[in-house]
């Protein structure tokens, strides 16, 4: 390494620990002192990526074009038996910006200028200054670069379904709507599934190597949304593209739906045990990696009920019709909101099915998830 890749790493972890030390002063705090000390704290540690009530002028001075692409909005998920906790978020306007003089980290899609990290443009939960440190995206924008013209999109790696199709595509969409012209850009490997996707829906897009950096005078970036909680424009403009991609069919498909994780990573144990048990009782078994993306968006658009563990399979109930029950299965080991939070914006019926959870088996296994399926099915309403 380098002598100025060192110490630029060594000042990342600098500023790091400094966050650590940061968050534990907060939480050892007493509850009386501790909204003051964060309010202050805050003041002192200002982000450096684009923000809508903090401009840094050393960043925005990079800004071409300002865009609003979706409007404020907020959602409350009501609590329910299943689930006792309301939830809730507000997104303010989304914003999508046209950048020059930027240099582009391909395999994270982070976007710096004059050595500060602006906006993510890959998926995450953390905010960009965090990822542009952990990553190593801060270290490889220093380096050398490789000259793009441009316009571009830069989307770092397409690395999950879920991920791509909720947060990254729509991303893609805004910006398509206020610059045609712009190329979304992807690391290396491309996944089959994204490939897929773009090439159904008709959206020409590059693929370079994820070591490189790129340096450009035309950048178009689309603020990322949490994971769990995707703009509700996005999923009305996922909707309206799809639906003039990927016509109706004329076929009537199946009523009932269980999407299988057979041999994934956190599946049912004997899981094949449950799908024969739910084709029993009139489910028909579907595997969605195994089905192109036009027959994936087909299947769920015409289910009434969909029974699914939680996983990326479930993603496609974003083309589900309102009013269809979504019976989501976890033992709670590993859960997030996010099926919850979109089946409430979409008008779906949810219900959060608990398997039981030992530790032998921390996702469930068929001899205890069968009865719970049963009991969830017979307490839907006719």
């Amino acid at each position: 390494m380098r002598r100025d890749d060192l110490a630029h790493q060594l000042r990342w972890w600098g500023a790091e620990y400094r966050r650590r030390l940061i968050g534990a002063t907060v939480r050892l705090a007493a509850p009386s002192a501790r909204a003051d000390l964060v309010r202050a704290l805050e003041g002192r540690d200002a982000g450096r990526e684009i923000d809508l009530s903090r401009l840094d002028p050393r960043a925005t001075v990079c800004v071409r074009e300002d865009h609003v692409v979706a409007p404020a909005a907020e959602h409350v998920v009501p609590r329910t038996a299943d689930v006792p906790i309301d939830a809730g978020t507000h997104w303010p306007d989304r914003h999508a910006y046209r950048l020059t003089a930027c240099r582009v980290d391909a395999a994270t899609g982070l976007v710096f200028y004059g050595g500060r990290v602006l906006t993510a443009s890959g998926t995450g939960w953390r905010p960009a200054r965090d990822s542009a440190f952990l990553s190593g995206a801060a270290a490889r924008a220093a380096g050398p670069t490789v000259h793009e013209v441009g316009p571009i999109a830069p989307m770092g790696r397409a690395d999950n379904y879920f991920h791509f199709l909720v947060e990254v595509l729509p991303r893609v969409l805004h910006v398509r709507q206020v610059a045609p012209d712009a190329v979304p850009v992807f690391a290396a490997p491309m996944p089959a599934f994204a490939a897929d996707v773009l090439d159904t829906l008709g959206i020409a897009y590059r693929v370079v190597d994820d070591e490189i950096v790129l340096r450009c005078d035309d950048v178009w970036v689309c603020e990322p949304v949490p994971s769990d909680w995707p703009h509700p424009r996005d999923l009305d403009l996922l909707a309206d593209v799809v639906a003039g991609s990927v016509p109706r069919s004329d076929a009537v498909g199946a009523d009932r739906v269980y999407v299988t994780r057979q041999g994934a990573s956190r599946s049912i144990a004997d899981e094949a045990v449950v799908e024969a048990h739910v084709t029993g009782l009139g489910f028909t078994v579907v595997r969605m990696e195994s089905l192109s993306f036009a027959e994936q968006v087909a299947v769920l658009r015409e289910a009434r009920i969909v029974l699914a563990p939680h996983g990326a399979g479930m993603a496609n109930i974003v083309f589900s019709r309102p009013g269809t029950r979504v019976l989501e299965l976890t033992t709670g080991a590993w859960w997030g909101p996010c099926y919850r939070n979109v089946a409430s914006m979409l008008g779906l019926r949810h219900v959060l099915v608990r398997l039981p959870w030992t530790p032998v088996r921390p996702d469930g296994a068929a001899a205890g998830a069968i009865s719970v399926i049963d009991a969830a099915l017979a307490g839907l309403p006719a």
